[in-house]
């Protein structure tokens, strides 16, 4: 009689287990990233957990093709060297449970195309702003340096001389910026170096292309030349800025 107690309880035991249900769990909030590692190329990701109780873990997830990046039971993790695009996290339990997305996070880097024009230093028009500076948000906008009010966010500069410039050689209370011309193309170029950057930049032209280091938000941008007028001294240009500070990857 007992065995039989015991067969009858572990066949319920069995039933219980193969009719796992499905519950809800809320989703895990405030995800953040910043980069990690000695080259710059890796990315550490954290997260607010869970508010349900008795969760197994989390999952990390590249939204590209809901690629599953990382699981385990801590609310941080570090990917060595990711895919460019968005990131979502969700908490799970067993089999079946699992939780709403967290919000995402974008580490494609925000671009903008016909930027400009800027004019070379020498013009003193008003309507003709010589720098550039870039937004927190990764949105850019001309400035004139004999605007007062903001001309201290100038990230660069055309020169007398039409090269670019870092607006730190006008004075201590501009943006310090690094320039190193690329041998790629625009498109073609995935990552910053780490080293090798100058104040300015040799004469500008068409199709050159260049990658800054703003010191002051640690971003990098890679930017190409879409023309340069040597008439009127002045350049327009396309952009790519990656928001994530300290962060080379641009695709």
């Amino acid at each position: 009689m007992k065995k039989l107690l015991i067969l009858g309880l572990f066949i319920i035991l069995l039933a219980f287990i193969g009719c796992e249900s499905e519950i809800a769990i809320e989703a895990p909030s405030n995800l953040t990233v910043k980069v990690t590692g000695a080259d710059s190329l890796g990315l550490a990701f954290s997260w607010d957990p869970s508010p349900t109780s008795g969760i197994d873990g989390y999952r990390l997830y590249w939204d590209e093709d809901d690629s599953l990046m990382w699981e385990g039971t801590q609310t941080t993790c570090a990917l060595t060297n990711p895919p460019i695009g968005t990131f979502y996290v969700t908490a799970y339990k067993g089999t079946k449970s699992e939780s709403d997305p967290s919000n995402e996070i974008n580490t494609a880097p925000v671009t903008g195309t016909n930027q400009g024009p800027i004019y070379y230093i020498s013009d003193t028009s008003p309507d003709h702003p010589s720098a550039y500076y870039w937004n927190e948000d990764g949105t850019g906008s001309t400035v004139a340096l004999s605007d007062t009010a903001n001309k201290y966010k100038a990230d660069m500069y055309l020169d007398a001389e039409d090269c670019l410039a870092s607006p730190s050689i006008l004075g201590s209370n501009y943006h310090t910026t690094g320039f190193k011309e690329s041998s790629s193309t625009f498109d073609a170029l995935e990552t910053a170096d780490l080293t090798g950057y100058t104040n300015a930049t040799t004469v500008v032209s068409a199709n050159k292309v260049y990658v800054l280091w703003l010191t002051d938000t640690k971003q990098y941008v890679k930017i190409e030349i879409s023309n340069y007028n040597a008439t009127t001294h002045s350049i327009t240009f396309r952009y790519a800025l990656q928001k994530i500070p300290g962060y080379r990857r641009f695709k």
